[in-house]
């Protein structure tokens, strides 16, 4: 099922969480692209890259800036 992006909200501090970590946050939609089932790279929302020691410290990085961010759909 294909949706269409509306917007999404961050409450202005995903980036400074982590200054050190965060290497980029990036959105590839805009309000009104059409959302498609991931199939390859080009149906990416976004991204979110960050360094850290571990693997799971760089994931607890990813989940704490995720839920900070909204993304409405419609």
């Amino acid at each position: 099922r294909n949706t269409r992006f509306q917007q999404h909200y961050g409450r202005g501090n995903e980036g400074r969480l982590y200054p050190d970590a965060v290497l980029e946050i990036t959105f590839f939609k805009k309000p009104g692209d059409q959302i498609r089932k991931f199939v390859f790279s080009a149906d990416c929302i976004g991204q979110i890259i960050v360094k850290d020691s571990t693997l799971d410290e760089c994931r607890a990085k990813i989940n704490k800036i995720m839920s900070n961010i909204e993304i409405k759909l419609k």
